[in-house]
């Protein structure tokens, strides 16, 4: 992460501090204990406490993952934690479903929502990160959200995955609420949760037509390209006729 701070899918956390300074002679290293007045204010504003945070969250697919492997989701929001675990499958493939975290309070030390900052989504392979998304905390304010699209990205601090294209992509909804300032809630209510996740996905069948491709990167020796098709629900790759 340290080496590739532009493609860190996580840091190590945050601290909030105050410094100041004034000019000296002869600086000396010390430590002195906090006044009570700072500690006393802090303790006033409420800035000490921990708040209660509910959430629930579901993803729904992913598809045209790297391999057809069981891979966790794994969702991070401001130091809490959720996994998601795929459905089993009958026979194995690129596409996989999951399934929805109930609805859980807990506590934690931001002001607000907004101070949780960012919405951490992973691709694990077992234990080991594989592909990553990064959405702001803003987006997942709302009680009744829709399910919207992600497309995951290579962490190239790990460089399991290589090729944009084998990363895959996923369904995602979650909601987040601040219980100390707005009391509770119960999610079960809104449209978007009232419903059970449900056991089998609608089948579609689906027919392109792909007429022209312009700007692709030449593949071959002699400067062209070959436009592939991926089938999700199968992993296979379709070549086209030129």
């Amino acid at each position: 992460m340290n080496e590739h701070p532009e493609y860190a899918s996580q840091w190590k956390g945050r601290v909030l501090v105050q410094v100041t300074k004034e000019k000296t002679e002869k600086p000396l290293a010390k430590m002195i204990d906090i006044c009570e007045d700072d500690i006393t204010k802090m303790k006033e504003s409420g800035a000490l406490e921990l708040k209660k945070y509910t959430f629930i969250a579901q993803i729904g697919q992913a598809v045209c993952l790297p391999s057809d492997k069981k891979y966790n989701i794994k969702v991070t929001v401001g130091g809490h934690m959720m996994v998601f675990k795929p459905f089993d499958q009958k026979k194995a493939s690129t596409y996989k479903r999951y399934g929805r975290v109930d609805q859980e309070t807990i506590e934690l030390p931001y002001v607000n929502i907004d101070d949780m900052s960012k919405v951490i989504v992973q691709l694990m392979d077992k234990e080991d990160p594989v592909c990553y998304w990064i959405g702001s905390v803003k987006d997942f304010k709302d009680p009744n959200p829709k399910m919207n699209w992600y497309p995951f990205t290579p962490d190239k601090c790990v460089n399991k995955v290589t090729q944009p294209f084998q990363v895959g992509q996923f369904s995602f909804k979650m909601s987040i609420h601040d219980e100390s300032r707005n009391g509770e809630i119960d999610f079960k209510t809104q449209p978007a949760w009232k419903k059970k996740v449900p056991k089998r996905s609608n089948p579609v069948r689906v027919r392109a037509y792909i007429y022209q491709c312009r700007d692709l990167p030449a593949a071959d020796a002699e400067g062209t390209s070959d436009p592939f098709v991926k089938v999700w629900d199968t992993g296979a790759t379709k070549k086209l006729r030129k």
